[in-house]
């Protein structure tokens, strides 16, 4: 089973080899589906989205079907791909900085005074003893 699984990870480094996609553009991993360890499925995180685009993605997706299948006769169900752009990432991870709220302007103060002059203490409820 473990012995599969290495040949499948195998499998996907040649065929990206193949579709001529750098090997520091991807990071991926195999999934067993199977307790026979005869089948697979393969997620692919990829740094920027393939050039030409999901064609290329299903191009690649039948390279590795095919030589799995052929070389080894395991079954490799389907690949899933993830894209990310790594600038978009970094500006998300990136912590908003915290504003002031400033209580001064009129429209400020009057919400405030607005909530402090509400009874918000009393319920149409009896207190629980």
């Amino acid at each position: 089973m473990v012995a599969n699984r290495e040949l499948v990870f195998k499998i996907v480094r040649d065929a990206m080899l193949l579709s001529e996609v750098l090997s520091g553009s991807y990071k991926f991993k195999v999934l067993s589906l199977s307790r026979k360890g005869n089948k697979f499925a393969v997620l692919m995180d990829t740094s920027a989205p393939l050039q030409g685009g999901p064609a290329r993605q299903l191009d690649v997706e039948s390279l590795v079907i095919r030589l799995a299948e052929r070389r080894h006769g395991i079954i490799v169900t389907a690949m899933y791909w993830r894209s990310v752009d790594r600038q978009a990432a970094l500006a998300a991870m990136q912590a908003p900085r915290a504003t002031r709220v400033n209580f001064e302007t009129p429209d400020a103060l009057a919400r405030v005074n607005a909530v402090e002059q509400s009874d918000l203490s009393s319920t149409n409820f009896g207190e629980i003893n």
